[in-house]
């Protein structure tokens, strides 16, 4: 798995010049703009944006992307706390994640189209990652005192499992922000990926109110097994629309998009 790794799947395109397509198609809607435009028509521009099925389809989508993801992200860590794993030794991880999540964005930092292809790929093997990190907690929990007394070998199966487990995640975000990237609306530029992104982080936080209130009173086991069972659901669900976004044209998320669809009207 270290091997696999090692071979960043985006390194076909590092010297790829194929993203110039989509920034040069994008910047040509707005030729004919002026350089500065008034706080008015910037609002305007804003509210026709938010009126977007392609922008409203995608956040609806992104909101729920994360929600059996948050068991991975939010809980492994208390629980293993909460059956007896030494706090310390989560924090040797923790830092030692730090620098290997650096190194990992670097190698993984030229993709440049079919963002949600990789998406996609990456939230597919999440899958597995998630039933492996499930049965290293069952494992702790009914092998604890054989695990404590060789906690390096312990150790060095957690450090793996997160290695892999951060390799899979970091696809998912920089594909989702390459994503953004491509379809933000230049003309309004700052405020149209600030929405898309934070989209992407609420996503992360209100599954986890709902997580941490069930976990006091419904078995880890049974949330993990509901969490792979959404993940799975959610793939089959959603990977034909997000397919279609990937293949969109960036103009047909634009503001102008709306207002030219108005006067069709």
């Amino acid at each position: 798995m270290l091997l696999f790794i090692s071979e960043s799947p985006f390194k076909n395109y590092k010297n790829s010049n194929n993203n110039s397509n989509y920034t040069e198609s994008n910047s040509e809607l707005y030729n004919n703009d002026e350089n500065s435009i008034s706080i008015k028509e910037t609002f305007l521009r804003i509210k026709n944006a938010f009126k977007n099925k392609n922008l409203i389809g995608f956040i609806g989508i992104l909101l729920f992307s994360k929600v059996g993801l948050i068991f991975s992200m939010k809980l492994t860590a208390l629980i293993l706390i909460d059956k007896g794993y030494p706090q310390e030794n989560l924090t040797y991880l923790s830092m030692i994640m730090t620098f290997i999540e650096i190194f990992i964005s670097i190698k993984l930092s030229n993709l440049k189209k079919d963002f949600l292809k990789y998406y996609l790929n990456a939230y597919k093997m999440l899958f597995l990652v998630l039933s492996f990190e499930i049965i290293i907690l069952i494992s702790y929990e009914f092998y604890k005192e054989i695990i404590d007394r060789n906690s390096f070998i312990f150790l060095g199966l957690l450090l793996t499992h997160n290695i892999i487990k951060t390799y899979f995640f970091l696809i998912c975000f920089l594909s989702v922000s390459g994503f953004f990237h491509k379809i933000t609306d230049r003309s309004i530029g700052a405020t149209y990926i600030t929405a898309l992104n934070s989209s992407n982080n609420l996503s992360e936080k209100w599954p986890g109110l709902f997580i941490f209130l069930l976990v006091d009173y419904i078995n880890y086991k049974i949330i993990g097994l509901i969490s792979i069972l959404y993940c799975i659901g959610f793939y089959i669900l959603f990977k034909k629309k997000l397919l279609e976004y990937d293949d969109t044209d960036e103009s047909e998320w634009s503001s102008f998009k709306v207002e030219k669809d108005k006067k069709v009207e």
